[in-house]
C-alpha cells in the first residue's frame, strides 16, 4: 500500500492507493492539510490504520458513524459517566433523523429540520435544546479535527428552552398522597422529598450513617445516579450540595420504622438479602434504580386521582410551603442546597407577590394611623 502527497489550490492532500473487495485499485483522497509538513506527519498514521483495518474514511463518514467516533475518542475520556450516557442517548436520537447523511453534506437547513422534527414530537423543549447542544459540541470538534470547514449549527437560532411548568400540591392533595403511599415501598422516598426537599439522587444515595437520629439531622454527602445503565454512587461535589438538613420528629419516626422493617426483612431473606446500607431499598435490600422512581410515582398519583406532576415537584412543593409559611428564603436555600439565594428567589418568584401582600397586612395590624 502506497501513499503520496499533492498540493491542490492552497491545501495539501494525502492520496492513498488501495484495493476494493474485488481487488481493483482505487484512490482515497484525505481532506486538505494546511502544510506539506502536516500532511507528511499524518501519512504514516493513515497507512498504519489502513493496514490494520482501523482507518475511518472521514471524507465519506456519515453523521451516525461520526457521532460514535466523537463519543469514543472525545466524549468518553473527557466527561463523567453520567454525562457520557446522556451524550450517547442524544447521539442515538439525532442519528435516527440525520444519521445516514454524510457529515460533510450537512447544511444549516438540515439542522433546522432536525430541530423542527424534534419540536413536533413528544420531546420536551429542554430535551430538544440538550440534543442540539450535543450535536453542536460534536460538530465543533469535527471542525477542530479538520474534518469539515465550518459548523452548520452556527447558522441557525438555537431552540428555545421553555422551562417545565412547576406544579405544586395543596395541603389536601399532600395528605391524600401521603395516605395513598403509606404502604408503598416508595413511601420513605416521598416523605424525604416532600417534607425535607431532597432531590431524587440525594434520597437514593442516603445511607444509615448519614442520619443522626439523636439530633434529627440528615447529612447529605452522596448521589445515586444512572451510568452505563447501572446505578452509580457519586460523592456530592459542591459545598452547598453537601449539607445538613434538619428533619422533623415525624420524619425521624418514619425513618426509624424503615430501619426496623429492614431488620425484619434481613431475617426473612437470610443470605439472599442485599445488605447495601442504603435507606431506601426494595424489601431484599437492593437499592432503587433512579429511573424507577418517576414511573412508580406516576402510578401512585393515578391511583389517588391526583394531578399529574413530576417527582421533582415534591421538592418545589416543600419550598413553596416553607416560603408561604414565612420561612426566610436563606433557610429555604440552605435546605434545598441551592448555590445562591438568587437561584431560590428566581425559582420561586411567583410566590413573592403574595408574600409582599402578607407583609403589608402584618404592618397594618401593628399600628393605628
Amino acid at each position: 500500500m502506497r501513499g503520496s502527497i499533492v498540493k491542490k489550490g492552497n491545501k495539501w492532500y494525502i492520496i492513498v492507493e488501495t484495493k476494493d473487495e474485488d481487488g481493483k485499485r482505487k484512490r482515497k483522497w484525505l481532506s486538505g492539510f494546511n502544510s506539506e509538513k502536516e500532511a507528511e506527519k499524518k501519512l504514516p498514521e493513515v497507512l498504519q490504520q489502513l493496514n490494520t483495518n482501523t482507518f475511518v474514511d472521514t471524507n465519506n463518514i456519515t453523521l451516525r458513524d461520526y457521532m460514535q467516533l466523537w463519543l469514543q475518542d472525545y466524549a468518553k475520556p473527557n466527561v463523567a459517566p453520567t454525562t457520557y450516557d446522556k451524550y450517547t442517548y442524544a447521539a442515538n436520537k439525532i442519528s435516527e433523523i440525520l444519521g445516514n447523511m454524510k457529515l460533510q453534506q450537512i447544511k444549516p437547513i438540515h439542522i433546522q429540520q432536525l430541530v423542527n422534527k424534534l419540536n413536533n414530537s413528544d420531546v420536551t423543549p429542554s430535551t430538544v435544546l440538550s440534543y442540539y447542544r450535543v450535536l453542536n459540541a460534536a460538530i465543533n470538534q469535527a471542525v477542530k479535527w479538520q474534518l469539515i470547514l465550518y459548523n452548520p449549527c452556527d447558522a441557525i437560532t438555537p431552540p428555545r428552552n421553555i422551562k417545565n411548568k412547576m406544579m405544586i400540591l395543596n395541603q389536601d392533595e399532600i395528605q391524600i398522597l401521603l395516605d395513598e403511599s403509606k404502604d408503598h415501598v416508595l413511601y420513605p422516598v416521598i416523605v424525604l422529598a416532600l417534607l425535607c426537599g431532597l432531590r431524587r439522587g440525594e434520597i437514593l444515595g442516603l445511607q444509615w450513617e448519614n442520619i443522626d437520629f439523636y439530633t434529627g439531622v440528615i447529612h447529605l454527602e452522596n448521589n445515586l445516579v444512572m451510568a452505563n445503565n447501572e446505578s452509580l454512587l457519586k460523592e456530592t461535589k459542591t459545598a452547598t450540595g453537601r449539607r445538613a438538613v434538619d428533619i422533623s420528629t415525624n420524619v425521624v419516626e418514619v425513618l426509624k420504622n424503615v430501619k426496623k422493617q429492614k431488620m425484619s426483612y434481613k431475617m426473612l431473606y437470610g443470605s439472599s438479602y442485599h445488605d447495601s446500607n442504603f435507606v431506601c431499598t426494595w424489601e431484599d435490600g437492593r437499592p432503587f434504580r433512579p429511573d424507577y422512581i418517576p414511573k412508580a410515582f406516576a402510578k401512585i398519583l393515578a391511583s389517588a386521582n391526583l394531578p399529574k406532576i413530576r417527582f421533582h415537584d415534591l421538592r418545589h412543593t416543600h419550598a413553596s410551603i416553607l416560603l408561604k409559611s414565612g420561612v426566610h428564603p436563606k433557610v429555604v436555600q440552605e435546605r434545598l442546597g441551592h448555590s445562591s439565594i438568587s437561584i431560590t428567589l428566581d425559582t420561586y418568584s411567583h410566590l413573592l407577590p403574595s408574600l409582599q401582600k402578607s407583609a403589608a397586612e402584618k404592618m397594618a395590624t401593628m399600628f393605628s394611623i
